[in-house]
């Protein structure tokens, strides 16, 4: 199979066309260049004839993609890239979300609790895991908000001078503690995607609560209304200790 860049006029329109493949109920496959308006997946796929319209038509899938195992970076293979599933959800909530593991690498034979947990919150939240091996007792979603605080306030401290993330559940308020402030500002990549998919997880076991992030080490200048966890916490209700949250203009397209 060959993969060939597609000219109009001898200029090209950022689409290829996937050569060399037959299948009786697919005539051709377009791959399309695209840019979102925050946090977009690697892949969505549609199944029609014509060019998908982003107000109308639904992908049937949306695939991130990492070739990142636990051996390399228990963050990044997981909780990096949560918050792209939590802020597509709010575009497409009926779409198959898959959780894409293409290792170049020998996966590590056991999984780190950084890792259960994440994959655990995804299995929750209804992300489909392809590409990498899951133990039978770790390949298993979350049932109540009580195991998920259990489970994560047991996991390894990380060592001191760090801010470790931690779950307290107080009558009508769940605290999550981490970090988010980095480099000037709200950009703690791994942390944004943890407290995002933590924070989703809670919301899909039921709880109606209040969220707050605390000891996030922001104050009120570092928040900005287009920052990808600020459109999060606007939409699943999360509070960040201290602070007031801005109202953030909703992207009417993904």
């Amino acid at each position: 199979m060959r993969i060939l860049p597609i000219l109009d006029n001898g200029r090209f329109v950022f689409t290829y066309e996937l050569i060399g493949f037959r299948c009786n109920r697919i005539n051709k496959i377009l791959i399309k260049i695209i840019s979102g308006y925050s946090s977009f997946v690697d892949y969505l796929i549609f199944y029609q004839e014509k060019e998908p319209c982003p107000s109308t038509d639904i992908p049937i899938y949306a695939i991130e993609e990492t070739k990142t195992d636990d051996s390399e970076s228990r963050n990044t293979g997981v909780y990096q890239r949560c918050s792209k599933f939590v802020y597509f959800d709010i575009f497409y909530p009926n779409t198959c979300k898959i959780m894409l593991y293409n290792l170049h690498i020998e996966q590590k034979e056991e999984q780190t609790e950084t890792n259960i947990f994440g994959t655990r919150m995804l299995l929750t939240l209804n992300v489909e895991i392809i590409g990498k091996i899951i133990e039978d007792e770790n390949n298993k979603p979350f049932l109540s908000i009580e195991e998920l605080i259990e489970f994560k306030n047991s996991m390894r401290k990380p060592p001191p001078g760090n801010v470790p993330i931690n779950i307290t559940k107080n009558n009508d308020t769940i605290f999550v503690s981490g970090r988010l402030y980095k480099s000037g500002g709200l950009s703690h990549d791994p942390n944004i995607g943890a407290l995002s998919i933590i924070s989703a997880t809670l919301r899909k076991l039921g709880w109606n609560g209040k969220i707050v992030i605390t000891k996030h080490g922001l104050l009120q200048e570092n928040i900005g209304s287009k920052n990808k966890f600020i459109l999060i916490a606007n939409k699943i209700n999360i509070l960040i200790d201290g602070l007031i949250i801005p109202k953030a203009k909703q992207h009417r397209e993904y």
